[in-house]
């Protein structure tokens, strides 16, 4: 039988057997489909539909023509076409804006389970803890009183509205504890706000001197910590309290002897039964300690030589309780050093000199030297200076930082704080920033501070820690407090990075629509992975580089819905 030439076939691209709209030639050669039957595939399409929509038709040509590379596909796989793959692109697209709106669409908070905040709670014991062991020192052991107590502490934040570790009615950290029954030793508390992560928390307590000591403070045995989701100032956010302590221990009852019972002495008298002892120290008599006069030598043609104290401590601040003090006296055999007009100490001289280790009292000290040499004695001169170990003081009720942000990327800073008089420096520690303050022209005891800071970070109030107040005194004492936040500026999240956040919440709410999806995204990629194989590897003289770039594309595509 000759064979037959594609001219041969010319007038079957000009009928239509049966009427579907779709020449016998395309249904034969094309679509693979019955020219004589309009569905082919017995499935409710017919065969025009099928070629409008691009698919194959049947007889097991369908799935050969759509995977694998061959003659009648142009070695061009039905599911790998540049259309396909658009379209199976704006679908998965589609589906991953369904899910960001679904969760966009309610407060981040809505999402956080209480399963959720606890774990992060957690978290930050282990963090702390892992803080504590990389410098050696003991861990903590979570106890659930101090957890209460950090719960109603945060609790009570967001339903005051206020962040700081004394509330507007005056409860600080003493009540809390008190309310629980937690009979502590020493104890210590730090607070954060509008965070993300712990480990940013942790982070931002590292970077505050209050809060970094208490995270290593050696006193402690054990932790609380509490996380609520609340709204703060129109902000919704978390609140997290960290409380540490060290309980009283309870004493051991001595052990009751049990005697014979005695006849007992009845003693009759007029007075009252007394029911308490009060025993009262009787006054003492002043002692009056004269400064020893120089004694006065007849017959000595010149009188000892005066001693000095060369070390510089007239009118000296000092916070120091001991001092060295050098003592010069020439012929001298032995130097007493008189404090306050009482002996402090004595010593022989060494090559004309003395130094003593002269322990100070607090207040003013008045020194004077005196040499001896047999029976002749001289004094130096009066010398005054004065011991101060007291750190400045705070009036925290009327101390506070406050945040406004007047334009974009700018942060004003406003500081009060009321400080004790003998305050010579004040300055203000946030978030790497040191804001110095300035005493008040008026008033001696208000030191103030604004401070306008430009192209602030997007991360500057993501968290919130109580400020440090660090203020120096004339004698180098320090005082370091947290100071309370009266405005916080709370970072509002973009969609992008609350979508993030609440994704990496894991919430029992929304974990299933996370899944669902992902596991949409995960099948259409190992499909196109395992169809572009095929198209590489059946045929592998015969490809299209765009079929490849394109598939490649959709794979990146499905990849970063799958991370995102």
């Amino acid at each position: 039988m000759p064979r037959r030439k594609i001219s041969d076939f010319e007038d079957l691209k000009h009928r239509d057997s049966d009427g579907d709209g779709l020449s016998d030639y395309d249904e034969i050669f094309v679509y693979h489909s019955d020219p004589l039957n309009t569905d082919s595939g017995h499935d409710g399409f017919t065969d025009y539909q099928r070629a409008r929509l691009n698919l194959d038709s049947i007889n097991n040509v369908f799935m050969k023509d759509f995977f694998i590379p061959n003659e009648s596909n142009n070695f061009k796989p039905h599911i790998l076409k540049p259309r396909r793959l658009f379209f199976y692109s704006i679908s998965a697209v589609a589906i991953k804006i369904f899910v960001m709106a679904t969760v966009l669409v309610f407060p981040a908070t809505a999402w956080l389970t209480p399963d959720f905040l606890k774990a992060e709670s957690t978290q930050i014991v282990a963090l702390t803890n892992g803080l504590r062991q990389s410098l050696g020192l003991q861990t903590l052991e979570n106890n659930e009183v101090l957890q209460a107590a950090a719960f109603a502490k945060a609790e009570d934040m967001v339903v005051n509205q206020y962040f700081a570790h004394v509330s507007p009615e005056k409860k600080g950290l003493r009540h809390w504890l008190g309310s629980k029954g937690y009979n502590y030793q020493v104890a210590g508390e730090n607070l954060a706000i509008g965070y993300s992560a712990p480990t940013e928390v942790l982070e931002a307590w590292k970077n505050s001197p209050t809060h970094y000591a208490n995270l290593i403070d050696p006193d402690y045995n054990e932790i609380g910590v509490a996380m609520i989701a609340g709204n703060y100032e129109g902000f919704d956010t978390k609140l997290v309290a960290q409380m540490f302590g060290f309980q009283k221990a309870i004493p051991t009852p001595e052990p009751i002897l049990v005697t014979e019972p005695t006849k007992p002495v009845v003693t009759v008298i007029d007075e009252p039964t007394v029911l308490a002892e009060k025993t009262t120290n009787p006054t003492p008599v002043p002692v009056v300690v004269e400064k020893p006069k120089p004694i006065v030598i007849v017959d000595v043609e010149e009188p000892l030589a005066q001693p000095s104290i060369v070390t510089g401590i007239e009118g000296l601040l000092t916070n120091k309780k001991n001092l060295d003090i050098k003592v010069l006296s020439p012929e001298a055999t032995e130097v007493v050093l008189w404090v306050n007009d009482k002996k402090q100490a004595s010593a022989k001289t060494v090559d004309n000199q003395v130094i003593f280790d002269l322990a100070l009292n607090e207040g003013q000290n008045k020194l004077v030297a005196q040499s001896i040499l047999a029976e002749q004695s001289s004094f130096s001169p009066e010398y005054v200076l004065e011991l101060d170990t007291q750190a400045p003081t705070v009036e925290a009720e009327q101390s506070f930082i406050s945040a406004i942000s007047p334009k974009d990327q700018e942060v004003l800073i406003k500081i009060e704080a009321i400080l004790s008089t003998d305050t010579k420096v004040a300055v203000v520690k946030y978030h790497g920033f040191d804001i110095p303050l300035k005493q008040d022209l008026t008033n001696d005891k208000l030191w103030v501070a604004n401070r306008l800071i430009a192209n602030v970070a997007d991360n500057f109030f993501s968290p919130v820690v109580p400020a440090s107040l660090v203020a120096t005194d004339l004698s180098g004492n320090t005082l370091t407090e947290d100071l309370a936040w009266q405005k916080i500026l709370l970072d509002t999240p973009s969609p992008v990075n609350q979508y993030l956040f609440i994704k990496n919440t894991e919430s029992s709410n929304i974990k299933p629509i996370f899944d669902l999806s992902t596991w949409y995204f995960r099948v259409m990629l190992l499909v196109a992975f395992v169809a572009l194989l095929l198209n590489i590897f059946i045929e592998i003289k015969k490809q299209h580089l765009k079929t490849i770039a394109s598939t490649v594309a959709f794979m990146t595509l499905l990849s970063l819905l799958i991370l995102f």
